[in-house]
């Protein structure tokens, strides 16, 4: 410690001439004063050798600007000139001139660092703003898709569901409409039924009481009657079926009103199906026009509710082929079913039978000659 109170007495000593008081310490004595204490040359004062030049801890830390732990030539020409101010020295110009430009420098530099502290401040607000506004964006932008994308989902969830709606609806009201439909056709079946076996059970009741009951008068159908009615017509028409033959039978099938009594009907139902069947026998009319005939007449019958005759079976082969007037050739035979022998007459052959009778040979026939023929034969004699 006294060794370097000595060098730093040293130095004011050495700087403390006459001259040098009456025009102050120069830049050039603090100068050769810091290359004294620096021992190694690196142009800077440790720790070490600023302890060494007598300059205190506190002061060391004071005028570490740059807080590198070490003094610099400036901030050590800084110190000096702070020091000959408080022992009440003077400082030469440039040593004034150099203090004034090393602060001027040093407000500068922290003038700069200010201005870049302030400059990276607003860069990091800009930038903070800038990723704020853009999280905002991004979550408006997320948050508008997820709507959207929830309004979608939400629209298509209640259009399905009010499509399910109407299908089930509609399969409702359709199997509804079946089982009304259902229900009034069998309503309407069993009311048939019902009315069909009313009518039956008045008719076992009053029908079989010798004709004292008769069932009420009941229109005839018109589609069965008026076509039977219709091929009648047009057999009298074409001069087949003469109108007294068929009056009968219009009778049975024209009339609006049937009779009352049971017998009364079968009569005429007897009447009209007795001729039906004779014109057809005689081939008056069609086999095909007989049934149609027949089928009229019985449907009436059964509308009236009596029950009808057995019916009169009708020729289903056609009526034979008549023969032409003035005609004199042999009538025609009939024809023989295939693979039949043709018969033969006996032969004699001299033998007598069991029983002893004699065997006699047959007369042989003669042709049948009909009327025609005769008179034909008459009238060429």
């Amino acid at each position: 410690m006294q060794k370097s109170t000595h060098l730093i007495i040293l130095g004011l000593f050495l700087v403390g001439g006459a001259s040098a008081q009456a025009s102050g310490v120069t830049l050039a004595k603090v100068r050769a004063t810091f290359s004294k204490a620096d021992t190694n040359g690196d142009a800077l004062l440790s720790r070490a050798e600023a302890a060494a030049a007598g300059i205190p801890s506190r002061d060391m830390q004071r005028m570490d600007a740059d807080k590198s732990g070490s003094l610099s030539g400036e901030e050590f020409i800084v110190y000096y000139s702070q020091l000959l101010s408080r022992a009440g020295r003077t400082s030469a110009k440039d040593l004034e001139a150099e203090v004034k430009r090393i602060n001027a420098a040093r407000r500068a530099a922290q003038q700069k660092k200010d201005q870049e502290r302030k400059d990276k401040a607003r860069a990091d607000k800009k930038a903070s703003d800038q990723a704020r506004a853009d999280q905002a964006r991004a979550d408006k932008k997320a948050s508008d898709q997820a709507r959207a994308d929830q309004a979608r989902a939400d629209k298509k969830a209640n259009d399905q569901a009010r499509a399910d709606q109407a299908r089930a609806d509609k399969k409702a009201n359709d199997q509804a409409r079946i089982d009304q439909a259902r229900a009034d056709k069998k309503a309407s079946d069993q009311a048939r039924i019902d009315a069909v076996r009313a009518k039956k059970k008045a008719k076992d009741e009053t029908g079989n009481d010798d004709g004292k009951g008769a069932p009420e008068p009941v229109q005839a159908p018109k589609s069965d009657s008026d076509r039977a009615a219709k091929l009648l017509r047009a057999a009298v028409a074409s001069g087949r079926v003469t109108k007294a033959a068929a009056k009968d039978v219009f009778d049975l099938l024209t009339n609006t009103t049937l009779p009352t009594k049971v017998e009364e009907l079968r009569r005429l139902h007897q009447v009209a199906t007795a001729r039906v069947s004779a014109l057809a026998k005689s081939g008056s009319l069609s086999p095909t026009e007989a049934r149609e005939l027949h089928k009229a007449l019985t449907r009436r019958m059964q509308q009236a509710g009596v029950k009808p005759s057995p019916p009169v079976q009708t020729p289903s082969a056609k009526p034979p082929a008549r023969r032409k007037p003035g005609g004199n050739g042999p009538a025609p035979q009939a024809r023989r079913k295939p693979n039949t022998p043709a018969s033969k007459p006996p032969v004699d052959d001299g033998r007598k039978p069991a029983d002893g009778s004699s065997r006699k040979k047959a007369p042989a026939k003669k042709p049948a000659v009909r009327p025609s023929e005769k008179g034909g034969r008459n009238g060429g004699s």
